[in-house]
């Protein structure tokens, strides 16, 4: 074992917008003669105390940490050890309590009444700066009538145990879901929702779940039994994917095709995920997901729908930075990764024909890729040397 382990005790006070937590962390360190560990947690939270099995001391930041460009309302608990360690698991002991509203302009985290999401953005658990992957397990305590997405009861508790390694552990609940079951696809899909204003966009998010997942079984075979779709109660602030779990808005798209490229996005990241997302490396993650949208979306809508997207992109990428070691912090990197991307992605489907570069996508699936550089040799082992320097040229255009 070579990951993390949090095993939380989560106690949800929704009258009072209060949590209180009790975390016990395996954390696995992979650097040799380590003395400091950075965690983050969010601002308003209160650390009561911090535990640890070897001689240390601890201090709790009063201001908001610029850590990271995901994660903007957090502070930083910092460990120092007396003496340090190899790499090894260490473990550690984390209680805090706190009051939780709406989080951020756009409430993608907040703790009320009919809706309640806590996630890694205002990490409500201690993150660690690295934020390598780990395995949640997770007790809630929380007053009946609500439902707690991917939870099951064990007892008095609703728990959440991953059966994965992930950088977050999100917790959704509500005590007004309604749900559309599809067990007929793999994975297994449900679909949830909190009111009847979103009834539509539920029933269309089903349907094309069922035909995107379907195109998308070309890249391989998806890891997880089940997927859990939710539409949160906001219009803003657009949606993200974890293993198992994709959190979406409801359809405020002038066009269907538009709301279906970005649930196609959302789904494409089962796939495309391995990347580090703190660098430029994520253009793997985000242009790959674009991409296959944008592929899915030729397929059902037709070729008219796609050469017009790409028209808008072409004319959107200029004057753009490269791709190439862009930092995410940039002020145009996400126009990188979602426009530029997908226009070389788009140009090496051309200059490889589509049936190599869907040999290409399964194979860089297939293969785990994580860094650019293993893109690159796959490409070449599909394709050739001459095609690889091709798109070389491309991501420091």
């Amino acid at each position: 074992m070579s990951y993390s382990i949090y095993h939380i005790d989560l106690k949800i006070d929704v009258e009072n917008h209060f949590l209180s937590s009790n975390v016990e962390l395996t954390y696995y360190c992979n650097a040799p003669l380590t003395k400091e560990f950075h965690f983050y947690i969010y601002k308003d939270l209160q650390v009561e105390e911090v535990i640890c099995d070897r001689n240390f001391t601890y201090e709790i930041s009063s201001q908001i940490a610029n850590w990271s460009p995901f994660v903007l309302e957090s502070k930083l608990i910092k460990l120092s050890l007396n003496e340090p360690i190899h790499e090894g698991f260490i473990q550690m002991n984390f209680q805090y309590k706190g009051f939780i509203d709406i989080v951020s302009e756009y409430g993608v985290n907040r703790l009320s009444k009919n809706w309640i999401k806590f996630g890694l953005y205002t990490p409500w658990f201690p993150l660690a700066e690295n934020m390598e992957e780990a395995v949640f397990n997770v007790r809630i305590d929380i007053e009946d009538g609500y439902e707690v997405i991917n939870s099951k009861r064990e007892g008095e508790y609703l728990m959440i145990r991953q059966p994965f390694e992930s950088q977050d552990c999100t917790v959704i609940a509500s005590n007004s879901f309604k749900c559309i079951k599809n067990k007929s696809i793999n994975p297994k899909v449900k679909v949830y929702y909190t009111a009847d204003q979103y009834e539509t966009s539920a029933y269309q998010i089903t349907n094309w779940v069922s035909i995107i997942l379907d195109k998308y079984q070309r890249f391989g075979m998806v890891e997880i039994p089940e997927l859990s779709l939710v539409i949160a109660p906001r219009e803003d602030g657009g949606g993200y994917a974890r293993k198992g779990l994709i959190v979406l808005i409801p359809n405020d798209y002038e066009e269907d095709e538009d709301y279906f490229t970005f649930i196609a996005h959302e789904l494409a990241h089962l796939w495309w995920y391995r990347a580090k997302t703190d660098s430029w490396q994520d253009w793997l993650n985000e242009s790959f997901a674009e991409y296959s949208a944008l592929l899915a979306l030729r397929e059902i809508f037709g070729e008219h729908h796609f050469t017009k997207k790409m028209k808008n992109h072409l004319h959107e990428s200029k004057g753009l930075p490269p791709i190439r070691n862009i930092s995410r912090n940039d002020n145009q990197v996400r126009k990188v990764l979602y426009v530029k991307g997908p226009v070389v992605l788009y140009e090496l489907e051309k200059h490889i024909g589509r049936e190599k570069f869907a040999e290409l996508l399964h194979k860089v699936y297939g293969k785990k890729v994580t860094t650019t550089k293993e893109f690159l040799e796959q490409l070449e082992w599909i394709a050739t040397t001459k095609a690889k320097d091709f798109f070389e040229k491309l991501l420091i255009k």
